[in-house]
């Protein structure tokens, strides 16, 4: 009697996936701007309003996001010069979180007197949307593939 044999075939989809992402790339990086910005206003702490209004993010090499603001808030959201530094290639692989509030460093990390931060806001801020970051690249990975 002879043995069954067994075949089998295994396929890489790397070179798919790799494709998809560069695909989704800017639009992935640019939701978890908007989900880190909005986690780090929710943990700001507010006295005036500067420093929760001001924290904003953007893309390697392009301008900080920009809002309309009411009047009340312009006064307070700080204005922003420059860009984020650019990745090397010129494609957006990295998105920048943060406040130009010249006191939010110490609020987030302490300073000579305080060895931790009194308020930390972006750690906790990122490290509280980690699952939020994942679903929202298996997302638009499965919608990339799907679309090919």
């Amino acid at each position: 009697m002879a043995k069954p044999s067994i075949t089998f075939t295994m396929e890489s989809h790397k070179e798919e996936y790799e494709a998809a992402l560069d695909e989704v790339a800017e639009v992935v990086l640019t939701k978890w701007g908007m989900e880190a910005e909005s986690a780090a206003k929710k943990l700001a702490p507010v006295d005036t309003g500067l420093l929760r209004n001001s924290i904003t993010w953007a893309l390697a090499g392009s301008e900080p996001n920009t809002k309309t603001y009411t009047d009340k808030e312009k006064k307070q959201s700080g204005r922003y010069k420059g860009q984020a530094p650019a990745d090397k290639g010129g494609n957006p692989r990295s998105v920048h979180v943060g406040t130009n509030v010249k006191y939010a460093p110490y609020q987030e990390f302490g300073d000579y007197k305080h060895a931790h931060g009194q308020s930390p806001f972006l750690k906790p801020a990122i490290e509280k949307s980690r699952g939020k970051f994942r679903d929202i690249l298996e997302a638009e990975l499965k919608n990339a593939m799907r679309n090919d």
